[in-house]
């Protein structure tokens, strides 16, 4: 069988306890300068450069598909539909554009979940903001990027100078293909019964640490308890005695 872009256990984790109340998504602003920008600024320039740098990588166009009945957990596939359009927004921030308004703007888009039939991430330019600036407001969920790979994702979008090329991430991501519900299915009723022979795989690493801890521990000298120890007869004599004794 293809190999498939199966989630793992702590990704599809984020899926499953993600509610209305407790979104899963990493988001944050990034405040651009237009007066940096070689030809100045145009958000329709702005989108086109994100959709060219973002066809190449696969945690921008993939989405996820559902095993049937639930049997395991999702995939990753392609999304043959893919367009920048559903991903990348322009708002306008209410004058006078300061502080105060762009917080309570990026709070009520922070509280909007991600469309899970598309790939999870959208990035919102926010124009008005004051000094000219444009806001953006990036939101990926946690299921596709962690910390680490959310800041390498996002230097393939950036840049170190306004006129060079991106960073990139050293090589294109792979896809997935798009399995059938028939396929999935079979794998979903095929998994649980060869995932315990995978145990000894999983566990043999973490005997070898928690032994390899307890030797140390066994060199280390015991001392008896106190109950066992055995209290030396004291020499100091009290006043009364020490009198007596220099009496002639």
């Amino acid at each position: 069988m293809p190999t498939l872009d199966r989630l793992s256990g702590l990704d599809a984790s984020f899926l499953y306890l993600e509610s209305p109340e407790q979104l899963m998504h990493v988001c944050g602003p990034v405040m651009l300068d237009p007066a940096t920008m070689p030809g100045g600024y145009s958000f329709a320039a702005m989108r086109a450069g994100i959709d060219e740098r973002v066809r190449d990588v696969a945690h921008f166009t993939r989405k996820l598909k559902k095993v049937p009945l639930r049997l395991d957990h999702p995939v990753w596939v392609q999304d043959a539909h893919f367009d920048i359009e559903h991903h990348v927004h322009r708002l306008a921030l209410p004058q006078p554009g300061g502080y105060p308004e762009l917080t309570e703007l990026l709070g009520q888009l922070a509280g909007m979940p991600l469309d899970r039939s598309r790939p999870l991430w959208e990035m919102w330019v926010i124009e008005g903001c004051a000094d000219d600036r444009v806001a953006i407001f990036t939101k990926m969920h946690h299921a596709t990027v962690d910390g680490v790979s959310g800041s390498n994702l996002l230097s393939h979008l950036t840049s170190l100078e306004a006129d060079s090329e991106p960073l990139g991430l050293g090589g294109k991501g792979s896809h997935g293909h798009a399995p059938s519900d028939l396929g999935l299915l079979g794998r979903g009723l095929v998994n649980p019964v060869t995932r315990p022979l995978s145990l000894p795989r999983l566990i043999t690493p973490s005997t070898q640490m928690i032994a390899g801890s307890a030797q140390p521990r066994a060199r280390v000298r015991r001392w008896p308890p106190p109950s066992r120890r055995r209290a030396r007869p004291s020499t100091a004599r009290s006043p009364a005695t020490a009198q007596s004794r220099c009496r002639p």
